[in-house]
Parts: structure tokens; sequence; C-alpha cells
């Protein structure tokens, strides 16, 4: 096997075996690869096949296609964006993830499109929020006191 095949294959299981979604979209917004994660995603919640060469934002939540459009109009300047993005489930829950969208270059340099990992972060934003929740309930004891 050559040396570029072994790498390819190397990078592929790392791909299929990591928990984050990945997508690669180019600098006309179409997707260009993703991994298993990220099919399996928008199948489960939206019952959409991802297919490649389509557009990216026929994939985006139609509330967020504005700051869709332009999170990638700024990753394609060369900027890294974030941004958090709630998914309903069935049971009426929502879980939320966090999105990271980064400029993706080729070997001279150039941004040919955009690299975006997701990872599910409902826990931890539960958490978050329980203890925002309980510093508030501190504060106004705290603060309805005389004392």
């Amino acid at each position: 096997m050559e040396p570029i095949e072994e790498l390819e294959n190397k990078l592929s299981l790392l791909m299929i075996n990591t928990e984050e979604s990945f997508v690669l979209i180019d600098t006309n917004l179409k997707i260009a690869a993703f991994n298993d994660q990220f099919k399996n995603l928008y199948l489960k919640f939206y019952g959409k096949e991802v297919i490649k060469g389509e557009s990216i934002l026929t994939y985006a939540q139609p509330a967020r296609l504005s700051l869709v459009k332009e999170i990638y109009k700024k990753v394609f300047s060369g900027k890294t964006q974030e941004s958090e993005i709630q998914v309903p489930k069935p049971d009426k829950s929502v879980q939320t993830y966090f999105l990271k969208y980064k400029p993706a270059f080729d070997e001279r340099g150039i941004i040919i499109g955009a690299f975006v990992s997701s990872v599910e972060i409902t826990d931890r934003k539960r958490v978050e929020e329980e203890k925002e929740f309980e510093r508030r309930d501190k504060e106004a004891l705290i603060n309805s006191t005389n004392d």
C-alpha cells in the first residue's frame, strides 16, 4: 500500500470513529464531503438525506438562513466562526450542538471552502443553565436580606 493511501485510510478511520460531525463546503456553498455522523444527524432529526453537491443552504433551518449565509461570508474571508443550534427531538425536547466553521485552505494557502464541525453539548448547556439559576437564586436571597 502506498503511503498516501495508508494516510487516507487512517484519516477515514478517524472520521468514522469520532463523535463529531464534519462537513466540507466549497466556496459556492456546495457540500464537497461529509462524514457518517453528519449524514446520520440530518437523517435522524430532519428525515433528510444529505447529498454531495447540493447547497448547504438547503439544509439550514429556515429561521437561521440569513445567519448561516453571513457565517459563510465571514469564513470565506478567512475568519473562524462559532455558533450553537438547537434541534428539536420528536419528544419535544431539544438537543444543542456547538458548531465551528473554519476556512479550508489548499496547499498554497488559498481558501477553497469551509470546514464545519459540530458536537452535541446538550448536557453541558443544561448544567450551565442550572448553575446560572442557582447563582441568581443566591443573589436574590442576598439582596433580600437587610443585613
